[in-house]
């Protein structure tokens, strides 16, 4: 259909961690047809997954859901408007995945899909596929910064302790223990950073904070 609608997945490509939810948009352009219905079946594989089960439409264009599921991997979504719609940029629905397994989760319409005019007709003309890669979260990790240095008896210096949360969400640090020679070292302080409130100091004679 020359100058056909268009219906195209909203991010097309993304990072995301296994674990992690993300919101993809189903969008459709009409071409400034009159369109009163639109079924849109999406391939997702498995690599991620619809939790809920179905998409969010409660803000789509249309207003008359005739079908709203997930089947094998496949997000299945039947909507009208009896009154008919158009736009460039028309929402049909937001589907939430999550994240379950590494690797490139291609996600697909299917070519079943359809888009009807105001008289009966599919007008579909074009879809666009989203590629969504999944990695694997990375561990979190501690190092003293600076790692080294050269310092005078009796000269006070400073050593932070830096987190690499590696990606991950985290609500604290249990650090036990930081070693150190006292034949050599005094510790002085110990103070917090911004990261987190220090809730509990310890200071032992043998060489451990």
């Amino acid at each position: 259909h020359p100058g056909g609608a268009t219906l195209s997945l909203v991010p097309t490509s993304g990072s995301y961690n296994i674990g992690d939810t993300f919101n993809v948009e189903i969008r459709l352009n009409t071409e400034d047809h009159t369109v009163i219905g639109t079924k849109v079946y999406i391939n997702f594989g498995e690599l991620v997954s619809v939790p809920s089960g179905k998409a969010d439409v409660s803000d789509s264009a249309f207003g008359w859901i005739l079908k709203n599921e997930v089947v094998d991997n496949q997000l299945r979504i039947e909507v009208g408007n009896l009154d008919g719609v158009s736009g460039s940029n028309l929402l049909v629905g937001v589907i939430t995945f999550q994240a379950n397994s590494s690797g490139t989760a291609n996600v697909s319409f299917d070519p079943s899909s359809k888009v009807t005019n105001d008289i009966g007709n599919d007008i579909l003309e074009s879809t666009s596929s989203g590629t969504y890669t999944i990695g694997i979260p990375g561990k979190a990790t501690l190092a003293l910064s600076p790692a080294s240095g050269s310092y005078e008896i009796g000269q006070i210096f400073t050593v932070d302790i830096v987190l690499d949360t590696g990606g991950q969400p985290t609500d604290g640090t249990d650090v036990q223990y930081l070693r150190y020679n006292p034949d050599l070292l005094e510790v002085q302080n110990v103070s917090p950073g911004d990261l987190y409130p220090i809730t509990s100091v310890n200071t032992f004679g043998d060489g451990k904070i």
